[in-house]
C-alpha cells in the first residue's frame, strides 16, 4: 500500500492495523483490516494561509468551526448562524452562497462572509391572566411583543424552566402585574431562565416558601427584572442564592450580557447564600456575565451574621476573578445589611459600584478579587453599630491592581482591622500568582477625594491576619482626602514595610480631642488644619433654598479645601452629588458650587425601591437648567490678577460673575472683565449663551 501526499504536506505514518512510516509498505492480509495514514502540513514549505472576515448582521451571530485566525489552502471550515430569538435567517452573503445553514465549505483564497438575517414580522398580542395554569400557558407561549398582564391574587407557578423565549430589542416580551404588588406569587415559585433574550418581569410581590433560586439566568440577555418585592420563609440552617445572572454551569461559552436588576425591593433574608450573583460559564475557558446593571434596589435585614457566604451582592467568583464582568452597581440602598463581612463582594475584573449608600451594615464594600474595579461616590454611614461579637460598620476594603476609589463619603462608622473606613491590608501572593483563591496586594490602588468624618478607625495599612498574609502593599496612593476625627489616631500602620507601600499626598487631616495623624508626615502628604466642614442637606451650607433629602458634612465657603487639590486625575470631572469639577478641584468629595443643581446623593426610600427615583433629587425648585454644560480652559488666567479673559466659541448672551454665597456682583457681556476692585477669593462664573446653554466656571482671585 502507498499514499501520494499532495505538495505542501508530508507523510508521517501509518494508523490503524499498520505501523510505522514506510511508504510504500508491503503486509499480508490475515483478516478484516483498518488502514489509515496521518498526513500533515510540512513546516518547511507549508501552503498559504488565508483569513476569513466575519460580517456579523444584526440579530445573529455567525461562528466558524474551528475557530482560528488564519486557515490553511484546503481546509474545510463550518459556517453557522446563530439567530437571536425573533430573526429569520435568509441566506449567505459575500464568499458564500445558498439558503444552507449550517454550510461547509473549503478554503482557497480570503473571504468574507455574511448573513442576511431579518426580524421577524409577527406582532406579539395583549394576554389577561387570572390563573397559575393561564399565566404558564402564556409564558411558555410567548413571541415577541407579547405583553402578559397578570390579574391581582395569589400564583403558586413552582417551577418554570422558558428555554430560548422572549423578544428582540424593539419588541421585548413585558410579563406584569396589572396593579404593582397586587399579583402576588406564593409557595415555591421560582423561574429559570436559559437562552432567553428581551424579557421584562414588573411588579410582583414574591412572598414564596424556601427555594434554592428565585430566578436563575442561564445564558439570557437583556432580561429587566424590575419593581418587584421579594421575601422568602427560611431558617438560618437553608441556603438561597436568589438572584442568579450566569450560564449552564459547564458551558464553554458565556452568553449571559446586559441583564438589568433595578428598582426592587429585597427584605429580610435569613438564610446563607449571596442575595445576588453575577456568575458565568466554568467549562474548559470560564467565562462570566457581562455589562450587567443592579441599580435603586433597596436591600434590607441581612442577617444574621455568618463568617462566609451570605453577601448581599457577590460579582464574580474565584475561577472567574480575572475576568471583566463590567458590571455596574449605583444607587443601590443596602440597608441592616449585616449577614457577610463582605456586603457587596467583587471578584472579577472592571467593574464599576458608585452612588450606592450603606446605612447600619456590618461589613465592607470589598474588593476581594480581581483588577481595575471603580468605586465612586458611595456614602457609608455607621450610625454607632456594633454588633455584641464587636462587628461594626466598615467603608471599602482591597486587594488587587489598578483600582481607583474616588470621591466617597465615610461618616459614624465603627468598623476596625478589616472593617476601617479605608482598609489596606498585606495580601499573601504578589498580583502575577495564579493562585486565584489567595489575597493579592493591594497595587497602584488609589484612594483620592474622599471624605471621612467620626469613624472609629478612618485608615488602616498592613494587617496580615495574624503573620498569613506577609506580603506589604505596594505603589498605592491617599492623596486629596479630607478626614476628621475627636478619638482616635486617623492612620494605623501594623508595619514600617506596609506603611512604605503607600505614599500620601495633600490630604487635609483634622485631629480633635484625643485623635492624632498617628503616622509621621510633612506638609505635602498632610496638612494639619480645620477643613470647616458644615453638616447641611442643602447644596451648600450657605445656600438658602435647594434642599436635599439627608443631611451630609460640606465645605463651608470659607474652607481652606476649595481650590486646593494636586495633582492629575483625568476620571475625575465630576463630585458626590454630580456637580462638575470646576478648574483647581477642591480637597474631599465635594466640590463648593452654589449654583450647579444637585443631580445625585444618599439613597433613601424616596430614591430606591418600587418607587424609587433620582429624578428632582433636589426637593425645593432648582435652576430650571438642568443641560448645564461646562467647558474646561474657559477662562485664563486661573488664578487671575485683575483681567479676565473668557473664550467660547458660542454667541454671549451675558456674563454674570457671583460670589461663593451665591451673591451676584457683576452682570456683562464683555469677553475681559476687569476684576481689579475685587477682593481676594473664589468666585463662581455663570455664562448665558444665545443658543440658551449656560456654562459654569470657578476661578480665584488673587
Amino acid at each position: 500500500v502507498g499514499i501520494s501526499v499532495p505538495e505542501h504536506y508530508k507523510f508521517t505514518g501509518w494508523t490503524g492495523d499498520l505501523s510505522g512510516t514506510e511508504n510504500p509498505k508491503t503486509f499480508s492480509v490475515t483478516k478484516n483490516m483498518s488502514i489509515g495514514a496521518n498526513v500533515e502540513i510540512d513546516p518547511e514549505n507549508p501552503p498559504a494561509s488565508y483569513a476569513i472576515t466575519l460580517e456579523q448582521p444584526a440579530g445573529a451571530t455567525i461562528v466558524l468551526e474551528p475557530q482560528q485566525t488564519a486557515y490553511y489552502e484546503g481546509t474545510r471550515v463550518k459556517a453557522t448562524v446563530i439567530l437571536n430569538i425573533g430573526y429569520d435567517f435568509q441566506h449567505w452573503t459575500g464568499a458564500l452562497s445558498g439558503t444552507v445553514n449550517p454550510l461547509t465549505f473549503t478554503v482557497n483564497a480570503a473571504m468574507t462572509i455574511g448573513a442576511n438575517v431579518v426580524e421577524k414580522t409577527e406582532q406579539g398580542n395583549l394576554k389577561e391572566v387570572n390563573t397559575a395554569n393561564a399565566l404558564k400557558t402564556a409564558l411558555n407561549a410567548m413571541i415577541p411583543g407579547d405583553e402578559i398582564v397578570v390579574a391581582d391574587g395569589d400564583y403558586n407557578l413552582g417551577g418554570i424552566t422558558l428555554k430560548n423565549l422572549g423578544g428582540t430589542a424593539s419588541k421585548p416580551v413585558v410579563v406584569r402585574a396589572k396593579n404593582i404588588g397586587k399579583a402576588r406569587f406564593t409557595g415555591t415559585t421560582y423561574f429559570t431562565l436559559q437562552g432567553c433574550e428581551n424579557i421584562i418581569f414588573q411588579g410582583f410581590n414574591f412572598d414564596i416558601e424556601h427555594v434554592s433560586t428565585i430566578f436563575k439566568l442561564e445564558g439570557s440577555s437583556y432580561i429587566r427584572i424590575t419593581q418587584n418585592e421579594f421575601r422568602m420563609s427560611s431558617t438560618e440552617t437553608q441556603s438561597s442564592k436568589w438572584i442568579i445572572f450566569g450560564e449552564i454551569w459547564q458551558n464553554e461559552v458565556c452568553r449571559s450580557k446586559y441583564n438589568r436588576l433595578d428598582h426592587n425591593l429585597f427584605d429580610g433574608k435569613a438564610d446563607g447564600g449571596a442575595w445576588v450573583v453575577i456568575d458565568g460559564s466554568h467549562g474548559t475557558v470560564p467565562d462570566i456575565s457581562k455589562y450587567d446593571r443592579i441599580d435603586f434596589n433597596h436591600f434590607r435585614n441581612n442577617k444574621p451574621r455568618v463568617a462566609n457566604e451570605k453577601e448581599t451582592i457577590r460579582i464574580g467568583v474565584s475561577d472567574l476573578s480575572m475576568k471583566s464582568s463590567y458590571t455596574t452597581v449605583e444607587h443601590n440602598l443596602f440597608e441592616e445589611c449585616d449577614g457577610d463581612p463582605e456586603i457587596v463582594s467583587v471578584k472579577s475584573c472592571d467593574n464599576t459600584i458608585r452612588r450606592n449608600t450603606f446605612l447600619r451594615s456590618l461589613g465592607t464594600l470589598s474588593l476581594r478579587h480581581g483588577f481595575r474595579n471603580h468605586v465612586e461616590s458611595n456614602y457609608f454611614f455607621g450610625e454607632g453599630k456594633i454588633d455584641e461579637s464587636g462587628n461594626g460598620c466598615g467603608g471599602i476594603r482591597v486587594y488587587g491592581l489598578d483600582h481607583i476609589i474616588v470621591n466617597n463619603y465615610f461618616e459614624g462608622l465603627t468598623g476596625a482591622k478589616w472593617d476601617a473606613a479605608i482598609t489596606i491590608t498585606n495580601g499573601d501572593v504578589t498580583n502575577s500568582s495564579s493562585s486565584l483563591t489567595s489575597h493579592f496586594i493591594p497595587e497602584n490602588v488609589v484612594f483620592a477625594f474622599n471624605t471621612l468624618v467620626n469613624n472609629i478607625s478612618d485608615i488602616e495599612i498592613g494587617f496580615d491576619n495574624n503573620g498569613s498574609y506577609g506580603k506589604a502593599p505596594k505603589n498605592c496612593l491617599i492623596a486629596n482626602n479630607i478626614i476628621v476625627n475627636d478619638k482616635n489616631p486617623v492612620v494605623k500602620s501594623y508595619s514600617a514595610t506596609s506603611l512604605n507601600g503607600v505614599r500620601f499626598e495633600n490630604n487635609i487631616i483634622y485631629p480633635t480631642g484625643t485623635s492624632s495623624v498617628g503616622i509621621s508626615y510633612n506638609d505635602f502628604q498632610i496638612k494639619v488644619i480645620d477643613p470647616k466642614l458644615l453638616k447641611t442637606n442643602k447644596r451648600t451650607p450657605d445656600a438658602i433654598d435647594y434642599s436635599v433629602p439627608f443631611e451630609t458634612y460640606k465645605l463651608s465657603p470659607e474652607s481652606p479645601a476649595i481650590n486646593a487639590s494636586v495633582g492629575t486625575y483625568n476620571y475625575l470631572t465630576l463630585d458626590r452629588e454630580g456637580q462638575n469639577r470646576i478648574g483647581v478641584a477642591d480637597v474631599g468629595a465635594d466640590e463648593y458650587n452654589s449654583i450647579e443643581p444637585v443631580l445625585y446623593g444618599v439613597s433613601g426610600n424616596l430614591q430606591t425601591g418600587i418607587n424609587g427615583s433620582i429624578e428632582n433629587y433636589e426637593t425645593s425648585p432648582g435652576t430650571g437648567n438642568n443641560d448645564i454644560t461646562i467647558e474646561h480652559e474657559l477662562i485664563y488666567p486661573n488664578p487671575v490678577s485683575n483681567v479676565l479673559n473668557i473664550r467660547t466659541e458660542k454667541e454671549i448672551r451675558e456674563i454674570e460673575i457671583f460670589s461663593v454665597t451665591g451673591k451676584s456682583i457683576i452682570k456683562s457681556k464683555k469677553i475681559s472683565i476687569d476684576l481689579s476692585n475685587f477682593n481676594p477669593g473664589i468666585f463662581l462664573l455663570r455664562i448665558t449663551c444665545s443658543d440658551g446653554n449656560i456654562i459654569n466656571s470657578k476661578f480665584l482671585k488673587k
